[in-house]
Order: structure tokens, then C-alpha cells, then sequence
């Protein structure tokens, strides 16, 4: 088993870089909202989590280290949204 915190560590460090490929993937995409796009960027992480395989630890994918992870997890009471809308209402003069 492997020490939970060295491998959230690895495991931020790999979606980091994943990131970058799922963006460039997005731009080619239409959503019409928030929640649109965020039910594609859900669906297109897990399923390049399936298919990366572990740096360190071969045979075995992000998903499953995940999966395997979980139960030394703290709970998440809700979902994270972090997104927060500012309206600018600007003068003209």
C-alpha cells in the first residue's frame, strides 16, 4: 500500500498536466452551460483516469489508485464550486 499523502501528491501533479490536454480537447467542444461543460470535463477525467497508468506503480491506472485510495479519505460533506459570478456594472458618462 502506498502512503496516501506521497500519492495525492503525484496524483495533483498528473491531473495538472492532464489538464492542459483536456482544455485544448474543450475548445473543440460546444456547451451551451456551466453545467454542460462540467458534465464533459467529469466524463473526459475519469475516463483518461482509466487510461493512465501509474508512474510509479506499474500495471495499475489513476483510477484504480483512486479506488484504492478512497478509504483513507476525509468525506466531502458537498460538492466544491468555486466558481463565483461577479457582475461589473460600470457608468457611462
Amino acid at each position: 500500500m502506498w502512503h496516501p499523502a506521497g500519492k495525492r501528491v503525484l496524483l495533483r501533479r498528473m491531473c495538472f498536466d492532464s489538464r492542459r490536454r483536456v482544455w485544448i480537447e474543450a475548445k473543440t467542444q460546444c456547451f451551451n452551460s456551466f453545467a454542460e461543460l462540467n458534465v464533459w470535463l467529469d466524463e473526459r477525467c475519469r475516463t483518461l483516469w482509466s487510461e493512465i497508468e501509474h508512474p510509479n506503480y506499474a500495471g495499475i491506472t489513476l483510477a484504480e489508485a483512486l479506488e484504492q485510495e478512497q478509504i483513507a479519505l476525509m468525506p466531502m460533506p458537498t460538492p466544491f464550486d468555486g466558481y463565483i459570478e461577479i457582475s461589473n456594472h460600470s457608468k457611462v458618462i
